[in-house]
């Protein structure tokens, strides 16, 4: 059960309307929207086994690589926390000079990765978040096709500003919910239209129209 006073990056980056009503009301997700969650949660765990079950790996005797899957970090203010798990964390070691590199990585699931051409505003706030605990690390947004596996990958690097962003963001979510006050809508046809709380926002009848 969701509890009022914890939240988490990824609702945060979202529509603050659903993740209200998420706390509020509670529906369960359509079965379209389960079945695309469940793939995503497949590939993630299959990635994150790969990772996890190889903690050292060495290459040509100049480096090894480290692996922390499912690295937790929390934020706390004097209202909330804000708990989340950066995916995977990645130590490059060199042998020879004893330096590092250290790379954050947030795995994202889609449908086609032809129409990703840049990381999307929400998915770089989110490992942004991750990056605000490791200032050393780089951060490497990764997409993996559902059906093929194709991958794409961007580096991020670390925002104070957009940081700032997402606690103002959580900020507002708490306060709605503590007012008992449903934050204004954020329209997204993407979203918006396979959302199970579409009828709050819309009506019973679904177009998308109604979405321009």
């Amino acid at each position: 059960p969701r509890v009022i006073g914890i939240y988490y990056p990824s609702e945060i980056v979202n529509c603050l309307r659903k993740a209200y009503l998420d706390y509020t009301i509670g529906r369960k997700e359509h079965i379209a929207n389960t079945m695309l969650m469940l793939s995503g949660t497949f590939l993630h765990k299959f990635f994150e086994d790969i990772f996890s079950n190889v903690k050292e790996i060495k290459i040509d005797k100049e480096y090894k690589i480290y692996t922390f899957p499912e690295t937790e970090v929390t934020y706390s203010d004097k209202d909330f926390q804000i708990v989340g798990r950066a995916d995977e964390y990645i130590i490059i070691k060199s042998y020879t000079d004893d330096k590092s590199e250290d790379y954050l990585l947030e795995l994202k699931t889609v449908s086609d990765i032809t129409l990703i051409d840049k990381p999307k505003e929400s998915h770089k706030m989110q490992l942004n978040f991750y990056l605000h605990f490791f200032p050393s690390a780089k951060g490497i947004l990764v997409y993996i096709e559902r059906d093929t596996f194709a991958i794409k990958a961007f580096e991020v690097k670390y925002s104070e500003e957009l940081f700032r962003k997402l606690i103002e963001r959580a900020e507002k979510l708490h306060k709605s919910l503590k007012e008992n006050r449903m934050p204004e809508m954020e329209k997204n046809i993407a979203y918006c239209f396979r959302c199970k709380y579409f009828d709050i926002c819309f009506g019973e009848k679904k177009s998308l129209n109604i979405l321009k």
